[in-house]
């Protein structure tokens, strides 16, 4: 449900893009260079047209760090608007889109072989940029940057962005889904508001660890000290706070928590190099941190191999580190079954990532 001041918001945004002049009629044509200089036009392509406010309620599907795995998925939340539905490109790569109006953006999903890797691609342009009856697509405005270039550039459909996101986030920290409230937040830092996004991602991680101490003190009363334990571990990891940092001495002084997490004794060695394979094979540095950061994160694999929960144990200082390598540890779903005698149903394990300084090149 849209509240009265985001439909407010809306009505600004698209008040101004009305008085924008748009071809009645706009031959859309998709093409891409590979890299041996050739042009390729992309048949078969689906095209959908969307209004801004269709967009900015898809933004939390895309993967801020990758965003390409996560195209399908945003295509596909996509609704044309009436009169659009089932539009896909010809066998010259294009496609004529009558009645196309103002306060319209394009958008063509493609994902096809070409020179034996698989390529993604992913438009986002408005309707007004058409020249000429033509709205080209090609390298010059593929992906989600042309996109944020256009939010900039309207800063009515940008605040409408921010407070729409932000919204939702609100109600999912308030459903206590943390995980969702992140994915929104990360879009705002993505698209808009760096400053705004750092502050909410403080809150979100505030709210959880208020949330991860309240399930340990219930655990506690029911006697279930383990439990309790690994709870406030990962409260204090997101969010350190004195008194979860003084229910876990008590816990240690009563020797709860020496087992947990589940060390790994000198004969399992081999166990946790297989993991830190799979996890450093699943990570992509970002190429532009810089300087020597380190961060760990503690995964729990069940018995049979499956990992049910990751979380931050120590950051690094720089959130798309962090953020990068939370994304890649969660790609990895299932690794192999836990050897007899390491754990009980579960074992927690912690896995160190690190970006050491460049050297001269």
């Amino acid at each position: 449900m849209i509240s009265s001041a985001e439909k407010f918001l809306w009505c600004i945004a698209l008040t101004g893009l009305m008085g924008c002049h748009c071809n009645a009629a706009i031959t859309v044509e998709v093409f891409v260079r590979t890299l041996s200089g050739d042009t390729v036009r992309l048949s078969s392509s689906p095209v959908k047209v969307v209004d801004a406010k269709c967009l900015v309620e898809s933004i939390s599907l895309l993967d801020t760090v990758d965003p390409k795995r996560s195209y399908d998925r945003f295509f596909l939340a996509l609704s044309s608007v009436k009169g659009f539905e089932g539009v896909f490109t010809d066998a010259t790569g294009t496609a004529l889109l009558s009645g196309l109006g103002a306060e319209h953006f394009v958008v063509v999903r493609d994902k096809r072989l070409v020179l034996t890797t698989s390529e993604q691609y992913l438009w986002i342009v408005p309707s007004t940029e058409a020249r000429g009856g033509k709205l080209l697509l090609g390298n010059h405005n593929v992906g989600l940057d042309r996109f944020r270039e256009v939010l900039k550039s309207r800063p009515d459909l940008e605040r409408s962005v921010v407070a729409m996101l932000k919204a939702n986030a609100n109600r999912a920290i308030a459903q206590k889904e943390f995980a969702q409230a992140r994915l929104l937040v990360s879009s705002i830092f993505y698209f808009v508001d760096a400053e705004n996004a750092r502050t909410a991602k403080l809150e979100i991680d505030r709210q959880e660890a208020t949330n991860l101490r309240q399930q340990a003190e219930a655990a506690l009363q029911k006697k279930e000290f383990d439990n309790a334990y690994a709870l406030l571990q990962k409260a204090q990891a997101l969010f350190p706070d004195e008194l979860v940092k003084k229910l876990l001495v008590e816990l240690k002084s009563k020797g709860v928590g020496a087992s947990t997490g589940g060390r790994l004794l000198p004969e399992f060695g081999w166990y946790y190099l297989l993991i830190k394979e799979a996890m450093d094979r699943a990570w992509t540095q970002p190429s532009q941190l810089q300087g020597q950061l380190n961060c760990v994160v503690f995964i729990r694999i069940q018995r049979d191999g499956t990992i049910s929960q990751v979380w931050l144990d120590q950051r690094s200082g720089n959130s798309e580190m962090d953020e990068s390598v939370l994304s890649a540890v969660k790609s990895v779903r299932q690794i192999q079954p836990l050897p007899p005698g390491l754990g009980d149903a579960y074992v927690d394990i912690p896995v160190a990532f690190e970006v050491k300084p460049r050297g001269p090149s």
